[in-house]
């Protein structure tokens, strides 16, 4: 029979930074050692749809069994594999896998129809031997850790499997099947913190161990929860395959948990053997199994930053999610490893089930304190599997398993806080994330060295770090141009001297800030504040990066956001006050389109204030829209100047390239425009706009059949557009017959 294993699309487009899928890696392995024919398709590395891939596939290789697996949060993708494959072969077996199935195993059964055998926690033996019962026609219920249809409308769940005890006798993941080599060559130095210390990272993930010792209420162990390790040598081998075949230069150990207090022995061995090599590595480790000789050991081995579980900064709350841990063994941690050179990452995360105001102010208050450890603030979710899960179901707070899986597990109040208290901090440590989380580094020089088609602009650039202040030279980074691409304020980078977190602010918010300092700096000023959340990122960006702002004006918030804005110790004013006549320079942050916007801009220029706009556009439609709206207004100046800044913005985006034409029509430019018509539709040739606009060109300057002929072809590729037929009608009103 021949096999199928599907790595689904963990991001939105080809080139983005994923989780190498090591498990899926694992399953390739063994079915081909138990001599099964063995496809496997990484859908990240391609363009093309999920229907356009499989369907390709399992025809020309005459697939028989689909595999395919994840988390919860996977559930749509998941879904959309499997159903993708029996649309193509109807009586396809499908198999899924993974901590969704294995976490609800009848929920998700009922709500994939699709699915023919869910795999129960650790799959290698259990693959094999449904390999072997489909090849010879053994029954399905002989074999422990699945869950299956029974003529098609029964689900039968078996006995539970027990972990598998030895792990080395399995055989290594199957690396190349889902190329390796591309997930390498498209890494860039900050695609991932892991990345930073590296030029050129080549680096891979490996697993050393399977579970957790610990039980943690937010936690689910897929894979079991008994905790197993490889033995180095099984570790090194692997390392070696990996330098010799592939050129890696750094490995991700993903493991749950590297470094318990009762394997310090095997840890410090492995820092001995890895440094030989020459690896960066990094690693999860336990705030109460580091101490000095471990922690100095790890760096010199190769070790660049650790990770910590760290959740809470309250005693009570690390008591109730059963960490077993302190808040002092949390500080000492965190001070050894910031002292020994050592990045940090760990993450506060809010919501157990005895949080209150209390626990949350007790941890944001040591949060604000210990900036310089760059700690993330985030919320628990609820995951199927988790005690927490299981007692929210209980207790009725989820009320419907499969509703709840619907929304993809989304963030619920499982605390004793009344609801507006459980929103209150919700929004106070979102503000404090990623809005005041900021150590923004010092950029000295900045150059494009290349253009990549799935990252855009590469650039090669120089900084000063905030940590040690040391000068700092990065050379292959793929640097989100503006807030719109990054979509947050917190690009975090690592220090290469220090090894410490600060962040790159997006490159046009940097050349703004220092361009609005420099002119602010010789008068009065003020920031504008409006209502919503864009806003809020830019306003506070200003707030905290221009160095000379008197005022706040603001309009259209609530009591709360006054507040907010109040505690900055900044004077706030309303824009109508009579402070508006000693001011000299208004920064006024625009993330989207609003008619009220040009007339409260007009009535603060025509009282001599000088107005400096400061753009954010998450979307090119909205910055099409707003550009639309300036040529409409006649401020054409201002069109051309801020459609640069949106190209910059959207580099892939054919809409803004023919807006960019547009413009040059409308101002007279009739030739520059037919070119950047045309250069459009080379790039992309199978998008309507180009054909549409040189179609319209063509009819305006006196060429119907040309203009016939290029509009007809747009009509092919979007045969339902409004805009193409309206044009089409132009020609036949000419009367001329074609």
């Amino acid at each position: 029979m021949n096999y199928l294993i599907v790595a689904p699309k963990y991001e939105f487009t080809v080139g983005l930074f994923y989780a190498f899928p090591i498990g899926l890696a694992s399953i390739a392995s063994v079915l081909k050692k138990n001599g099964d024919n063995v496809e496997c398709l990484n859908t990240n590395h391609y363009y093309e749809t999920m229907a356009t891939l499989l369907t390709k596939i399992i025809i020309e290789k005459n697939i028989d069994i689909v595999c395919s697996g994840g988390i919860s949060p996977l559930f749509y993708k998941l879904k959309e594999i499997f159903l993708i494959s029996k649309q193509v072969k109807p009586n396809i077996i499908t198999i899924a896998g993974g901590g969704i199935i294995t976490s609800e195993p009848k929920i998700i059964m009922e709500m994939m129809p699709e699915i023919d055998i869910g795999v129960i926690g650790e799959g290698e033996e259990t693959i094999v031997e449904i390999s072997t019962s489909l090849k010879f026609g053994y029954p399905l219920s002989k074999i422990n850790g699945i869950i299956y249809r029974k003529n098609k409308s029964i689900i039968e769940k078996t006995h539970e499997r027990k972990p598998i005890k030895d792990i080395d006798s399995l055989p290594y993941p199957d690396y190349n099947a889902f190329e390796l080599g591309k997930y390498l060559d498209m890494q860039f130095q900050n695609d991932i913190q892991i990345n930073n210390f590296h030029e050129n990272p080549r680096f891979v993930p490996i697993i050393a161990s399977r579970s957790c010792p610990y039980r943690c209420t937010f936690c689910f162990h897929p894979l079991g929860n008994k905790y197993r390790q490889n033995s180095l040598d099984y570790i090194f081998v692997l390392i070696e395959h990996l330098i010799n075949k592939y050129n890696i230069n750094g490995i991700a150990l993903y493991d749950e948990l590297f470094l318990t207090r009762n394997n310090k022995d095997k840890f410090i061995d492995f820092c001995y053997r890895i440094k030989k090599y020459n690896l960066q590595w990094n690693a999860q480790l336990r705030v109460d199994s580091v101490n000095e000789h471990v922690l100095n050991l790890a760096r010199e081995s190769g070790c660049t930053y650790i990770s910590y579980g760290l959740e809470s900064a309250s005693d009570k709350i690390l008591k109730s999610m059963k960490k077993i841990i302190t808040v002092k063994q949390i500080e000492k941690a965190l001070q050894l490893t910031y002292y020994y050179g050592l990045g940090i990452r760990g993450n506060f995360i809010f919501g157990d089930e005895e949080e209150s105001l209390e626990t949350a102010f007790e941890t944001l208050n040591w949060w604000a304190k210990n900036k310089r450890y760059q700690i993330s603030l985030s919320f628990i979710q609820a995951y199927p599997g988790t005690p927490l899960y299981l007692n929210a179901v209980k207790k009725g707070i989820i009320q419907n398993k499969k509703d709840y899986m619907r929304v993809i597990c989304p963030i619920i109040n499982l605390t004793k806080m009344k609801d507006k208290d459980w929103e209150y901090i919700k929004k106070i440590a979102n503000e404090l994330n990623y809005y005041h989380n900021l150590i923004p580094s010092n950029i000295l020089k900045c150059f494009k060295i290349n253009e990549d088609f799935n990252k855009g602009s590469i650039y090669s650039l120089s900084l000063i770090c905030p940590h040690c202040r040391q000068t700092i030279n990065y050379s292959n980074m793929n640097i989100p141009y503006n807030l719109g691409m990054a979509n947050s304020t917190r690009q975090l980078v690592y220090c290469k001297n220090c090894k410490q977190l600060f962040n790159i602010l997006p490159l046009n918010i940097e050349e703004k800030i220092f361009k609005l300092n420099t002119i602010i700096s010789n008068g009065k000023s003020a920031v504008y504040y409006k209502n919503g959340e864009d806003n809020h990122i830019l306003f506070t960006l200003a707030i905290n990066l221009l160095d000379n702002i008197d005022y706040i004006f603001y309009r259209d918030i609530s009591e709360s956001e006054i507040k907010f804005i109040k505690n900055l110790n900044k004077k706030v004013i309303y824009h109508s006050d009579e402070n508006l006549f000693n001011l000299n320079y208004l920064v006024y942050p625009i993330y989207n389109y609003d008619e009220k916007d040009f007339g409260i801009i007009s009535k603060f220029e025509n009282q001599g204030i000088k107005v400096l706009k400061l753009y954010f556009f998450k979307r090119w439609q909205t910055a099409h829209y707003y550009i639309d709206q300036l040529i409409q207004k006649q401020n054409i100046s201002e069109a051309i100047n801020l459609l640069g800044y949106v190209r910059a913005q959207f580099f892939f985006e054919p809409n803004l390239e023919n807006l960019e034409g547009e413009l040059e029509y409308k101002i007279g430019n009739l030739q520059n425009a037919l070119k950047i018509f045309f250069d459009a539709q080379k790039k992309w040739p199978q998008h309507w706009l180009s054909y549409n606009n040189i179609g319209v060109y063509y009819f305006y300057n006196g060429n119907i059949t040309d203009s016939y002929k290029y509009l007809s072809y747009a009509k092919k590729l979007s045969p339902s557009n409004n805009l193409i037929d309206y044009h089409l009608r132009l020609i036949k009103r000419t009367k001329i017959g074609l």
